[in-house]
């Protein structure tokens, strides 16, 4: 049976969306609390706090353009075609949620704190974009698009929900002025979305790699060892 012709459930429609957790809480989170982290118990200054934040946007956006172009033709990469052009990025993304945890360690300079937000948005680019064209991939039936897409919206404000609610209880308990609390904060949504991601990966698929795709690989390479993601094995061309 093709791949694109698999029933939708309700529980792949939910792994699907688990991680817009990531994608609705990551940066809640930072766009509540970092800049008050960073200038309260980093020692870093407003301008340099701010600064941090606006490079990142700019890397973000010139990321994001790189990544869908990339992500379409990966299937060209012995990578893609073992592990999917799209899902490949979500296995790798996965631990690398990690690396949201130094976001929020205290006692380092502005350029490491600069290094590791920028690392950030570009794991979260490079797991969120190729994450939000996989409906497509799928199915292409609308329903089950549709299923899919509300199951992300609902899972996406869940996340909000967590970033102001944990973080409130952690503040309760420790105080607003104890940097334990952000640090802690930060490990629980890192394991948090790692997991999220890596049920994401473990739960979706993607279509087969269509004739267009093989000749186009056949241009490149006669004896090329093709390992497309859902095509029932291996072919060589």
């Amino acid at each position: 049976m093709s791949r694109t012709n698999k029933k939708i459930t309700i529980l792949v429609s939910i792994g699907y969306g688990l991680t817009d957790i990531m994608g609705g809480g990551a940066f809640t989170v930072i766009g509540a609390w970092l800049l008050f982290f960073y200038t309260t118990f980093v020692g870093l200054s407003p301008v340099e706090a701010a600064s941090i934040v606006a490079i990142a946007r700019i890397v973000d956006a010139v990321v994001s353009l790189f990544m869908g172009s990339f992500t379409d033709h990966f299937y060209k990469n012995p990578l893609g075609r073992r592990f999917g052009r799209r899902r490949f990025f979500l296995l790798v993304g996965a631990p690398l949620m990690l690396v949201y945890i130094l976001l929020w360690v205290t006692g380092m300079s502005f350029w490491f704190y600069l290094a590791v937000y920028l690392t950030f948005e570009v794991i979260a680019a490079m797991v969120l974009i190729p994450w939000e064209t996989l409906p497509s991939e799928m199915t292409k039936d609308f329903n089950s698009r549709t299923k899919l897409s509300t199951c992300r919206m609902f899972l996406s404000a869940s996340g909000t929900f967590l970033a102001t609610f944990i973080p409130g209880l952690l503040i309760t308990h420790f105080g607003e002025h104890d940097p334990h609390a952000y640090f802690i904060n930060g490990v629980v949504f890192a394991v948090l979305f790692m997991f999220c991601v890596f049920i994401s990966w473990k739960v979706t698929w993607e279509c087969e790699l269509t004739p267009e795709m093989f000749a186009e690989l056949k241009s490149h390479s006669s004896t090329h060892v093709l390992y497309g993601e859902g095509c029932g094995g291996r072919e060589t061309v």
